[in-house]
């Protein structure tokens, strides 16, 4: 089975990444997600078709991160910039060597 490109929602209380996947799809409710395999987004434009597979985690410490990480494409991370977070310092832990500066 071909591992799609990844796609990680993360936020200090994971319902908010669930409803930001929710608002993207565009569902009222998302799929029961069996085993962590989060939600599969088909994206088709003018410009190209892709499948994307959206997850929402509660850390980097999530199988995801850890048997994929080359998969991962993009990490969206969520959160009140008025508070202190150190919720997402394990994300730049694992994927510092991913980091383009």
């Amino acid at each position: 089975m071909a591992i799609l490109p990844c796609a990680v929602f993360s936020s200090p209380d994971i319902s908010d990444s669930i409803d930001l996947i929710r608002q993207l799809l565009n569902v009222e409710e998302l799929p029961t997600s069996e085993e962590d395999n989060g939600y599969k987004w088909n994206i088709n434009n003018k410009y190209y078709t892709a499948q994307v597979q959206l997850y929402a985690l509660p850390d980097a410490t999530s199988p995801v991160c850890r048997q994929y990480p080359d998969s991962v494409q993009a990490v969206i991370l969520y959160f009140d910039a008025n508070e202190v977070c150190n919720a997402f310092i394990a994300f730049f832990c694992i994927f510092e060597k991913h980091f383009q500066t």
